[in-house]
């Protein structure tokens, strides 16, 4: 708990709202923290969150315990579940980068980043390194939807046709259609 003093929360990239109000960020020591966003009363809720990558967070819709965190450094997406403190992978080899369209520990990442989760579950990725919007649906199948892998450039077009470079930031409104933070190219 907070004793009045104040606390560092070094390399914050993301932090997500949950269900139950509080704010969570993740520090890249692999802290996760708790925040009362009126009082600002900061707990911790865990420590070991794979320490020295920096992550980018979501919470699930449907199962309102689950944070899915990329991890951007390790090439990997994990779940943690705030009620148990179960951490598992998703999705990925954590600390191979590459490209592989595929289920759960069978695909690979370059550098995860933004993720966001649809009202069915679904979840898309700022594959960065990789130039590509990517997608794991619930049961941990990887697929790419946007984008040409290893390819960087600035194209617009059909999901196959269209280049980007180095997406940081990715966004699904309720009629499905995805926004994109292309780092590089300075556009969404």
């Amino acid at each position: 708990p907070n004793t009045g003093q104040t606390i560092t929360i070094d390399f914050k990239h993301s932090f997500a709202m949950g269900q139950d109000g509080y704010m969570y960020i993740r520090a890249k020591n692999g802290i996760l923290y708790r925040i009362e966003p009126l009082t600002g009363l900061t707990t911790q809720v865990t420590s070991g969150l794979m320490s020295g990558s920096d992550s980018y967070m979501a919470f699930s819709r449907k199962h309102p315990n689950i944070l899915y965190l990329a991890y951007t450094n390790n090439h990997c997406i994990y779940s943690y579940d705030i009620k148990t403190s179960k951490h598992a992978l998703i999705a990925g080899i954590s600390g191979k980068s590459g490209y592989i369209d595929g289920n759960g520990a069978s695909a690979m990442f370059n550098e995860p980043r933004q993720l966001i989760l649809d009202e069915n579950d679904d979840m898309y990725i700022a594959d960065t390194n990789n130039h590509v919007i990517r997608k794991v649906s619930p049961d941990g199948k990887v697929s790419t939807v946007i984008g040409q892998a290893g390819k960087s450039g600035y194209q617009d077009g059909s999901p196959d046709v269209a280049l980007f470079n180095r997406p940081f930031g990715v966004c699904i409104n309720k009629e499905g259609i995805i926004y994109i933070a292309d780092y590089e190219n300075q556009c969404i």
